[in-house]
C-alpha cells in the first residue's frame, strides 16, 4: 500500500477537522470501503507511522468502527511506537466490544509508556483501562479486575478496586 501525498493530506485534514467526512469521500471515494480503511490501518502499524495511525483513528470515528478492527487495535495497544494508547482504550470502552481487549489492556498496563509518565497521564491511562475492562460486563472482565486489584502497582490496584465496587 502506498498512499499518495494528496490522499494522506486529505486524511490529515479530516483529522484536523478542516474537511468533513462527506467532503473527504467526494475526493477519495474508496474510503467508504471498510476493508480499504482496515488495510490503511494495518499499513500504518506495519510502517509504524504515528501520524497515519492518528489519521486512521479519526477516519474510523467519522465512518464508524468495524468489529474486525479489534485485533489490530489489540495489537497496536501494546506497541510503543505511537502515543494513541489512551485513545485506543477509549475506543474499546465506547466503540468496540472486544473480548480480546482484556488481555491486551492487561499487557499494556504492565508497560509504563514513557510519554505517559512524562506528561503525568499514566494514572489517567490506568483509569481508562479499568473502565474499558469493566464496560465489557462479563465474567472475564470481572476476573480481570479481580486479578488487577491484587497488583503491586497502587494506581492499578486502586482503579481495579473502584471498578469492582462500581459494577457489583
Amino acid at each position: 500500500m502506498n498512499l499518495s501525498n494528496d490522499e494522506r493530506g486529505l486524511l490529515r485534514d479530516l483529522s484536523l477537522e478542516r474537511i468533513s467526512y462527506d467532503e473527504l469521500l467526494l475526493q477519495y471515494p474508496s474510503l467508504s470501503n471498510k476493508k480499504y480503511i482496515l488495510s490503511i490501518f494495518e499499513y500504518s502499524a506495519k510502517i509504524k507511522d504515528e501520524n497515519l495511525l492518528e489519521y486512521v483513528i479519526s477516519l474510523f470515528y467519522s465512518s464508524g468502527f468495524v468489529q474486525s478492527s479489534c485485533e489490530y487495535f489489540c495489537d497496536i495497544l501494546t506497541q510503543d511506537w505511537h502515543k494513541q494508547h489512551e485513545e485506543i482504550v477509549r475506543i474499546f470502552q465506547f466503540k468496540l466490544n472486544c473480548q480480546c481487549s482484556i488481555s491486551s489492556i492487561e499487557k499494556a498496563l504492565s508497560f509504563k509508556y514513557e510519554y505517559l509518565e512524562l506528561t503525568g497521564d499514566y494514572n489517567s491511562f490506568v483509569i481508562k483501562c479499568m473502565y474499558a475492562i469493566a464496560s465489557l460486563k462479563n465474567t472475564c472482565s470481572k476476573n480481570s479486575l479481580n486479578k488487577l486489584s491484587q497488583s503491586p502497582v497502587v494506581e492499578i490496584r486502586q482503579a481495579a478496586e473502584f471498578q469492582l465496587k462500581r459494577i457489583e
